[in-house]
């Protein structure tokens, strides 16, 4: 079974806008600027390509970039989660005064985790208004994915740096936290001194944009092969890139079954 782990897409009456917003900062930033989308955004092209790389499953994660996006952007993670398909994570925003609510309400329609972007949220980890939302996430047994590394809507700050995650891990113990990008995207040296091995699950989402393979290898195997998932960042990578370069590390066959879906599988309760 191939699962892709981490992959976005836009509803039709927004896909333009965000894609072009979303571009124009990348170009904007020297740091971004070699990342360009291999996909157009729209839900279509996304299952289109998942199923042409051969996976059987794709997880959208939904990101709230605003408190007023946020009831919009999870009736979209609602329809996405209805496909067969698919399984969508919701979102929240921290300064939203629904947050909390909205989170029960995904829940019990039957949202399995939750995507959290601070660098677009333009809300620390760290911060303590966050602080409610991630003790109901765990109270909900909800895994939650959060972007790590660089981002260009926020070149000059991070706010998943890793001494924040390590505090929000602390603070939370039983939060399910879910690091994409291996932990940090174009900042892989810090994640693999810092945060690999510390018992958190991370996926491969853009590790397509310029990751070394040997330190991608050493970063797996440090986290452990099994808690690894793969994850393209569709529409910035396709499945069937994300599959090849994953193929291509000098990893065991075993731990890439692992990666491939396995590991995605069991936590969506595809297998035992």
């Amino acid at each position: 079974m191939i699962i892709d782990f981490h992959t976005h897409c836009y509803p039709e009456k927004v896909v333009a806008h965000a894609m072009a917003a979303m571009t124009g900062a990348a170009e904007a930033c020297a740091k971004g600027s070699a990342l360009r989308p291999e996909g157009d955004g729209s839900l279509e092209t996304l299952r289109r390509t998942v199923h042409e790389a051969g996976a059987d499953y794709f997880v959208y994660l939904a990101v709230a970039t605003a408190p007023r996006h946020q009831y919009n952007v999870n009736q979209f993670a609602l329809k996405v989660n209805a496909l067969p398909d698919a399984f969508a994570f919701c979102s929240v925003h921290g300064a939203a005064s629904d947050s909390l609510e909205e989170l029960e309400r995904m829940h019990e329609a039957g949202i399995i985790g939750v995507k959290l972007h601070p660098d677009e949220q333009m809300i620390d980890l760290a911060d303590k208004k966050m602080y409610p939302v991630y003790d109901l996430i765990s109270q909900l047994g909800m895994p939650c994915v959060i972007h790590t590394g660089f981002d260009p809507f926020s070149p000059d700050h991070a706010h998943a740096s890793p001494d924040q995650i390590l505090k929000v891990h602390g603070d939370f113990p039983h939060l399910k936290l879910f690091l994409a990008h291996l932990g940090g995207y174009l900042d892989w040296d810090a994640a693999e001194e810092l945060l690999a091995g510390k018992g958190f699950q991370m996926d491969t989402a853009l590790a397509t944009a310029g990751l070394d393979p040997a330190q991608a290898v050493r970063i797996i195997r440090k986290n452990g092969a099994e808690n690894v998932m793969m994850g393209s960042d569709n529409p910035w990578a396709t499945t069937s890139h994300a599959l090849a370069y994953l193929d291509a590390l000098p990893l065991t066959d075993r731990e890439k079954e692992m990666i491939a879906g396995e590991n995605a599988a069991r936590l969506l309760g595809l297998i035992d």
